[in-house]
């Protein structure tokens, strides 16, 4: 019976197909293009936080009481509406996927290194809905007219994101 089993490749062949796809690693960034749902997120998270700590605390002792799911218990109302509007926030936002870039390649491309719109612009390689799933008419001069719009914490996580991606990867290298 011939052995079926796939042969792994050499380090060779995947040293190889690393510089020959020049691969590198990719970074996921989400950005919500509607303000007003972000706004809603935060004041449900924070009826959350306030239905939490307006809970009667149980009293020493006593059986801790089942959550009741009922529409009449605060905490599981404002968990309901959190559940909505974070839906709400899903259904807005898009997902930049970004390449890790060097100082090398920034300054090859004649970009200053404190040019975050330019910087980003040379990072992106598309743009995803959150399900992963390529949304082509969000080209990069879409993009472009996009990133004044959004707030310096918003592009500075897009930049974080470019960062993390040119960071070394964290992997295994011991045996267990």
């Amino acid at each position: 019976m011939p052995n079926t089993t796939p042969t792994q490749p050499s380090y060779l062949d995947l040293l190889e197909a690393r510089v020959a796809s020049k691969a590198r690693k990719l970074t996921r960034v989400p950005v919500c293009l509607d303000p007003d749902r972000l706004t809603q997120l935060d004041t449900a998270r924070q009826q959350l936080r306030e239905a939490e700590k307006n809970q009667p605390a149980p009293k020493p002792g006593a059986p801790k009481p089942a959550v009741k799911m009922n529409a009449t218990n605060p905490v599981v109302k404002a968990r309901k509406h959190l559940d909505v509007v974070e839906e709400s926030v899903r259904e807005a936002s898009l997902m930049f996927v970004l390449e890790g870039k060097d100082g090398d390649e920034i300054a090859a491309s004649g970009l200053a290194e404190d040019d975050r719109y330019g910087i980003i612009l040379l990072a992106l390689k598309g743009v995803e809905d959150l399900d992963g799933n390529p949304i082509p008419e969000i080209t990069p001069d879409k993009i472009t007219q996009l990133l004044p719009t959004l707030s310096a914490g918003e592009r500075a996580l897009l930049y974080t994101g470019i960062t993390m991606a040119s960071a070394a990867p964290d992997f295994p290298t011991s045996r267990r």
